[in-house]
């Protein structure tokens, strides 16, 4: 194979078509002249390979934590923080695609140390199961008021397109779709916590956030939930709610979380 044969496409042959091929590729200079001729800029201005925003996904998803220092062979820290906000976008509009036909949410709020956290549990009408991070803030104050009022800046965080930017869009038909939704919430048994529990369904100032907020589940296993690391294995007793009168579902998910958790 040449590098004629490749430009004009047609290497067809499956053992020449390899990944390392085609990086070698898009770093030639031949590339990159093109590109530039192309786009009319330079190509350091096109968005990088599909291959670098793998790898900064796979380091996240090992370490548990953003990229700061930057990865070796990839990009500087501006360049991966970037990279980092692109794949949580992405992954926050695949949320927004399945919150369309969502039929029931769990939450699962936790405050500690001026910091609050919530994460869902979802449920749409082919009982295809979701679990997500919705949001965290910090600074909010104290009492039951201020927790729903964080609850609500949390929610709307996570129905805005390109939170933090010039062009951030609001999507409200997402965000009323979460409080409308909204039937269960699981918290500790902090006195604040089950206060805001208590006004989400009631109402601040006369305005009710989740009005269809049934259930205030105590979390009882919450410190073995910590202890453990394994925050998904708090989700069973959540999952069991949505097919109570189906055993056969409800063993199959039991073991699904089982699985999940190992």
């Amino acid at each position: 194979m040449n590098q004629r044969d490749f430009v004009q496409g047609t290497v067809r042959t499956l053992g020449t078509i390899q990944q390392s091929r085609f990086v070698r590729h898009a770093n030639s200079k031949f590339h990159k002249n093109s590109c530039r001729e192309l786009l009319g800029e330079d190509v350091s201005a096109v968005a990088p390979a599909i291959e670098k925003f793998r790898q900064v996904l796979n380091h996240v998803v090992k370490h548990g934590a953003a990229v700061h220092k930057g990865i070796s062979d990839n990009a500087g820290a501006k360049t991966l923080r970037k990279m980092v906000f692109c794949l949580a976008e992405a992954v926050k509009h695949r949320h927004h695609r399945y919150f369309r036909d969502v039929q029931s949410i769990t939450l699962l709020r936790d405050a500690r140390k001026g910091r609050l956290h919530i994460r869902f549990v979802a449920v749409d009408s082919r009982l295809q199961v979701r679990h997500g991070f919705l949001g965290a803030t910090t600074g909010f104050g104290s009492g039951g008021a201020a927790i729903v009022k964080a609850t609500d800046l949390i929610v709307s965080d996570f129905a805005t397109r390109y939170a933090g930017m010039k062009v951030a869009e609001l999507r409200q038909e997402v965000r009323r779709r979460v409080l409308d939704r909204t039937h269960m919430i699981t918290v500790d048994a902090a006195a604040d916590e089950l206060v805001a529990s208590e006004l989400m369904r009631s109402g601040v100032d006369g305005a009710v956030l989740t009005p269809n907020l049934h259930i205030v589940l105590r979390d009882k296993a919450h410190s073995t939930r910590r202890n453990l690391c394994k925050p998904k294995s708090h989700s069973l007793i959540v999952v069991l709610f949505y097919v109570q009168n189906n055993e056969h579902l409800r063993m199959g998910w039991v073991n699904m979380e089982v699985n999940d958790v190992n």
